[in-house]
């Protein structure tokens, strides 16, 4: 009776000393998580925007904004502060489609402006004997009423479509490594163009939630090991705490040895993890 109540005695000191190492560990990693999320809202505050790398118009007159693939990110649990200390309008959109803010995966804006200079007019004779003015090629239609008298300035109609395209491609992050193609260094691209020659990009902003991975995960086990210097296997059925890096498991087996249903506790520490 003494060593059974001995080996529960460890057994509850083991268990707490792992709680304990858990604990400390789960705190310290909140704790660089807060100070990672800090440094994110100081340097996301102002906006998104992603500096071009290059900026160009090809010889079919259309212009491409250009700029790295990867993206400003953070994890769910600073979205919503996120998202109130800039001005993304990310909040605003969520809301104006009836969903929550915390719903938010990615979001993206570009900025185009459109100019042209010199459109030539044509000119027709409405109903009312007026000289009404057009200009309309595929990506823009512009009309020109005179008002029916001198308190009437008259009124514009106008209509434009735009078709923007994103296109994702890599290239090799060094010249010098270029002839090794697919299988050297890579960095990805994004190239923005607009199919209308009046239309420039001129910004791009982004911003993505890397859901954060729970650190808690409880299992239901069935597990067989094989005893290589008995040639036996060995069967159980038992549950496992993972938080974290740290594992702590309890189990039923079957002991070949002693002919009978034995239970045991483990616990492990995973300091590699190679994904």
């Amino acid at each position: 009776m003494k060593t059974n109540w001995k080996k529960f005695l460890f057994a509850a000191i083991a268990i707490i000393a792992v709680l304990a190492i858990l604990s400390a560990n789960h705190y310290r990693k909140e704790l660089r998580q807060k100070e990672d999320e800090v440094k994110l809202m100081n340097a996301a505050k102002s906006s998104f925007a992603v500096a071009p790398i290059k900026t160009f118009t090809d010889k079919n007159g259309i212009s491409h904004f250009q700029v790295p693939a990867q993206q400003n990110s953070s994890s769910d649990k600073a979205i919503n502060e996120v998202l109130e200390r800039t001005e993304s309008g990310a909040d605003t959109n969520a809301l104006a489609i009836g969903i929550l803010t915390k719903r938010v995966e990615d979001w993206k804006r570009i900025a185009t402006s459109s100019h042209a200079d010199n459109l030539k007019a044509s000119v027709t004779i409405d109903s009312l004997k007026r000289k009404v003015r057009h200009y309309e090629n595929e990506f823009i239609s512009l009309t020109y009423t005179p008002g029916i008298d001198s308190t009437d300035n008259g009124t514009f109609n106008y209509h434009a479509i735009d078709k923007l395209t994103i296109l994702q491609y890599w290239q090799p992050k060094y010249k010098l490594l270029s002839f090794l193609g697919k299988y050297g260094p890579q960095k990805s691209l994004l190239d923005i163009s607009s199919a209308n020659p009046f239309t420039t990009v001129t910004g791009f902003e982004t911003f993505s939630v890397k859901s954060s991975p729970s650190n808690f995960n409880l299992k239901g086990q069935l597990r067989t090991a094989y005893d290589f210097t008995s040639g036996t296997a060995i069967p159980s059925v038992g549950v496992e705490l993972a938080w974290g890096s740290f594992d702590l498991a309890g189990r039923y087996y079957y002991s070949q040895h002693n002919q009978r249903i034995q239970p045991i506790v483990s616990a492990s520490w995973n300091f590699l993890n190679i994904k």
